[in-house]
């Protein structure tokens, strides 16, 4: 029983229809997407193939645990081919199960490559499933034939091809901000919908999501230029702004606090956690809002920067891009808490001490007659009561 069920896997693995499926979609994500990118020839190309290949890929990988158990073939048979599909579509769907989904897949591919959320990617679930269908219906492999040998080959090419898919698309954060008509409008690309606007109305302090009105430009072609206001001239330079005014030029504000180890290793968190970010180190683009006097900075996943009137800069949080400086301590703690280093400093170094107590109180703390001497030392004296209750009795 377990011959044949991994037999039909192994067929419908190394069936043409299947192996042809695999080099669609190793040609179209390595070759035709950087020529011809689009979602609807190149994007969907490449779900119809995987989802073509996927579902007898994970029944012949499931196989090796259902071994000669009809009831388990049959659940592997579910979740390959109905399970897997279904939960595609909520991954295509859902932007919360899209993002735990990637992020464990961009931890486990080292960042090679991922899928953006476009629930039009679903539309190809049906006919994909119906030829891999079709061709689970063929008859099974001979045993010990060219093809059943293959099968492990097969399976480890469309593995590779899982991971090589495209590139998820660069998330810059906030990248341009207007200032018209008393609102200050903000440019972001987005992971989801590829590109984001957000609105405020108190001169940048508080962001809602923008719905409808003009859009504006991604990166402005003039946002390095110099930006008139009453109290001078500003611009960016490098990480820093710049204000020119009647005593010269000086450096208001700088940005070159975000390469400090401590707050760059913050920013590597956010960004492991959240698949296509990058990180920023400098200003992306300033405007000045004359209903408030404010000058509003654009920082990439920063958020932004408002510096009032009377020379204070603020970094504040726009929708979900935080400034690590309005990090909560509770946030700065999980980040912390996360990172493979501060659990080996955590058990180590406590295990470590302890040892070194039980070694010097075992070895130095006794008197000649080599009965224990407790010193008042508490941890040295905590030591020699562990160790004399050790002690063999005669």
């Amino acid at each position: 029983m377990t011959d044949t069920f991994r037999r039909r896997c192994e067929s419908a693995l190394t069936h043409p229809a299947t192996l042809a499926a695999l080099a669609v979609l190793l040609v179209n994500d390595l070759v035709l997407k950087s020529l011809w990118p689009h979602p609807w020839t190149t994007g969907k190309l490449s779900d119809l193939a995987w989802m073509v290949f996927a579902p007898p890929l994970l029944a012949y990988l499931l196989s090796f645990a259902a071994r000669g158990n009809l009831r388990s073939q049959r659940v592997a048979f579910g979740v390959a081919y109905v399970g897997l599909p279904l939960l595609y579509a909520a991954f295509n769907t859902f932007p919360p199960l899209h993002d735990w989904i990637m992020r464990g897949f961009l931890l486990a591919s080292d960042g090679v490559g991922g899928s953006p959320l476009d629930a039009y990617d679903s539309v190809v679930i049906p006919f994909a499933l119906g030829i891999a269908v079709w061709v689970w219906r063929r008859g099974p492999v001979a045993p010990g034939g060219l093809r059943s040998r293959l099968g492990m080959v097969t399976a480890g090419l469309a593995a590779f091809a899982t991971v090589a898919t495209g590139e998820i698309p660069q998330v810059h954060g906030i990248t341009n901000v207007v200032a018209a008509s008393d609102v200050v409008t903000a440019a972001s690309q987005d992971l989801h919908s590829g590109y984001a606007s957000y609105r405020s109305e108190d001169g940048g302090f508080t962001w809602t999501l923008a719905v409808g009105g003009p859009r504006i430009e991604m990166i402005s072609d003039d946002r390095y230029a110099w930006v008139k206001t009453p109290r001078g001239e500003y611009r960016i330079e490098g990480s820093n702004i710049l204000l020119a005014d009647s005593s010269g030029k000086s450096v208001v504000y700088s940005a070159a606090h975000l390469r400090d180890s401590n707050n760059e290793w913050l920013q590597a968190k956010q960004v492991k956690r959240r698949p296509g970010w990058r990180l920023d180190f400098a200003p992306r683009a300033i405007t000045y809002d004359p209903h408030s006097g404010n000058l509003i900075v654009a920082m990439g996943i920063q958020g932004a920067v408002v510096g009032t009137p009377d020379g204070q800069w603020v970094p504040v949080a726009v929708a979900h891009f935080i400034p690590i400086d309005s990090l909560s301590s509770i946030r700065k703690a999980g980040y912390l808490m996360s990172s493979y280093n501060f659990w080996v400093a955590a058990i180590v170094f406590p295990v470590s001490m302890i040892a070194l107590a039980f070694f010097f109180a075992h070895s130095s703390l006794r008197n000649p007659c080599g009965s224990p001497v407790y010193p008042s030392n508490p941890v040295c004296r905590a030591a020699m009561q562990g160790l004399s209750i050790l002690e063999p009795r005669e």
